[in-house]
């Protein structure tokens, strides 16, 4: 074996291995030697050492933590949410879904602005009022973005889920109280009006009131009536779950 700093040779290893070491500390020059100096001086000792991995320790801890929760949030985020549950554990609002509409009451203003349109627009137009004379937050009805088709009613303490079919008794309720409105019109019109004038009144507002079958009056209402007071149930997963 042999020196590459001085050429000399060896035949025992523990020997030569001594030998280079000292050979090379001999053979450099001072900048050389200074600059190792200078990398020993940097070169923090076994207690520093320790010190840095004990923080690095934390800092590690720390971020799985971290992870664990965003995590946690995310999976918290798709979680998916009974909608009915979610009603039922609520606060109950102070009436039920068929008491609320039974109290809507059909007055002759209510006709009459419902002569200069039609019924669909007469029967949503005084649920809007109602709705809107009422805290939203406590009444018995509510809508979702994600299900076009269904309300949810409050009825016998509890929520429950209504499709169109349902909801069209309620509308058909509505519209008794407009056609009984409508005889009680037609009274006091022929009293004040002469037969011709009367005639022609009346064809007139019979046909907006009985323009649409009633159960197209329903899918109309229903469909204006959601698009008013439906919410995006994200928002709702977000509000419970973070």
């Amino acid at each position: 074996m042999q020196c590459k700093f001085c050429n000399r040779e060896y035949k025992i290893k523990t020997y030569y291995n001594r030998h280079v070491i000292t050979c090379e500390l001999l053979s450099k020059t001072s900048k050389e030697i200074r600059d190792d100096q200078e990398c020993s001086a940097d070169t923090p000792d076994i207690r520093s050492l320790y010190d840095i991995v004990l923080e690095m320790n934390k800092q590690i801890q720390d971020l799985r933590k971290k992870v664990i929760v965003l995590e946690k949030e995310k999976k918290a985020k798709h979680k998916k949410i009974n909608i009915l549950d979610w009603l039922n554990s609520q606060p109950p609002p102070p009436t039920t879904w068929k008491l609320w509409t039974d109290s809507i009451e059909v007055t002759r203003q209510n006709l009459l602005e419902t002569f200069k349109a039609d019924m669909v627009s007469g029967i949503f137009s005084r649920i809007e009022e109602k709705y809107d004379e009422d805290k939203c937050d406590k009444l018995p009805l509510r809508a979702f973005e994600q299900k076009p088709n269904i309300f949810y009613v409050y009825q016998e303490d509890e929520w429950i889920a209504i499709n169109q079919k349902v909801f069209q008794k309620n509308i058909s309720h509505l519209h008794k109280k407009y056609m009984m409105e409508f005889i009680k019109w037609r009274t006091d019109a022929e009293k004040e009006l002469g037969s011709d004038a009367f005639t022609e009144q009346f064809t007139e507002n019979i046909h907006k009131l009985t323009k649409d079958p009633i159960d197209q009056v329903g899918k109309k209402v229903m469909s204006k009536l959601h698009n008013k007071i439906k919410i995006n149930i994200k928002h709702m997963i977000h509000y419970e779950f973070e």
